[in-house]
């Protein structure tokens, strides 16, 4: 059972597709509500509250209470093995569930379930005294807790989340979908794809790239994904006079694809949000690498684990425009080096960040829950 408190936004592509490639598990999917995001198989769905005002209202209930008999018996009818939650939210919804089927859980932390801070004011605090106390709960009674990178695994012991019980794994890509492009892109185009939010930097890029435009000014900047900050970062590259900068907006994972196959390099210029949320290992970085692009991004939470600074990629200070313009008028004025870089990349992921054997490795650490689980039942 994968269990997400939303099912399933269309920036979490990465969940579906580890579902997808389970092989000894059958994936059936349960939330709070069905947001209609990513499409799933409709005959394996089950969610507790539907969309509107009552939608709402109950979901926030269950989300308090974990109390929600006919949501139980829905579940119950599906006979799972092992509940999987990604997000820490999700895993305390979850706990409840999986306490009165007596199965196990597995929670997944992605990053900034790991890493931000709590609220300080406001109605969000009284929720997260609530979670605070039910995180307690989870940490006691979790099977098994998955980090996406060992940054995150040292952020979840830092928490009080018990080191025997994390896992350090990578969800990792599809290689054989995500592969290197043919040709050298025959004009210099920079690609960045995120959500429009803080902790993704946007801003320092937008700076960092007037000054790499006053050297090569047929340069393209292309940014997919949508958030809060697009009017903001819309007027701040009006206000540096940028002429080749296109806001794609949020786009499919085919669309995505298809620009990194013309990009000469993908940019991450990830920062610690003010609230201290960070990045677990972006998942774009892996696609990139497995399309043959070198990356330019800052050495921030997991990211160091998967670049290594001038051999796949460049690393810089977060927030440093310089070092950012640096990196990337240095991979634009070099092809030949772009293409070694492009190799290594693409070498590093298919050695360790491959989403058949990663997912592999989970589907291993499923088998050893069940097991373990089992054994603690009276009369086993």
């Amino acid at each position: 059972m994968i269990f997400h408190r939303n099912l399933l936004p269309k920036s979490e592509t990465f969940v579906l597709a580890q579902a997808d490639n389970l092989h000894l598990f059958k994936p059936f999917y349960a939330g709070i509500q069905h947001s209609g995001g990513l499409e799933l198989p409709k005959n394996r769905v089950c969610s507790m509250a539907g969309r509107g005002l009552y939608g709402a209202v109950a979901a926030r209930w269950f989300k308090l209470t974990g109390f929600s008999p006919s949501f139980l018996a829905k579940i119950r009818n599906i006979k799972p093995a092992v509940i999987h939650a990604h997000f820490e939210e999700s895993g305390l919804a979850a706990l409840p569930l999986a306490r009165e089927l007596d199965i196990p859980l597995i929670t997944t932390f992605h990053g900034y379930d790991a890493t931000a801070t709590q609220s300080a004011t406001g109605p969000r605090k009284i929720l997260d005294q609530i979670y605070g106390r039910q995180r307690q709960r989870l940490q006691q009674e979790g099977s098994l807790f998955i980090a996406v990178s060992e940054f995150i695994r040292q952020k979840l012991i830092a928490r009080g989340y018990p080191a025997e019980r994390i896992a350090t794994v990578p969800i990792g890509v599809d290689v054989d979908l995500f592969t290197p492009q043919q040709e050298e892109p025959k004009t210099p185009m920079v690609l960045f794809v995120g959500r429009l939010v803080e902790k993704k930097g946007v801003t320092y890029l937008l700076s960092a790239m007037a000054q790499v435009a006053r050297t090569n000014k047929n340069v393209r900047l292309v940014i997919i994904g949508d958030g809060p900050l697009m009017p903001a970062l819309v007027d701040q590259a009006c206000a540096l006079r940028l002429p080749n900068v296109i806001f794609m907006g949020a786009c499919d994972s085919a669309t995505v694809r298809q620009q990194m196959s013309i990009a000469s390099i993908l940019v991450s210029p990830s920062v610690t949000a003010s609230s201290g949320d960070s990045e677990g290992l972006p998942i774009v970085i892996c696609e990139a690498q497995a399309m043959g692009l070198p990356v330019v991004a800052t050495r921030h939470a997991g990211i160091p684990e998967i670049i290594r600074n001038g051999e796949n990629g460049f690393l810089v200070a977060e927030r440093s425009v310089r070092q950012l313009a640096h990196g990337i008028s240095l991979l634009l004025g070099m092809p030949k080096v772009r293409r070694q870089m492009g190799a290594a990349a693409r070498m590093n992921v298919c050695l360790n960040f491959n989403l058949k054997l990663q997912t592999a490795r989970l589907e291993d650490l499923y088998e050893e829950v069940v097991r373990d689980h089992a054994k603690l039942r009276p009369g086993q």
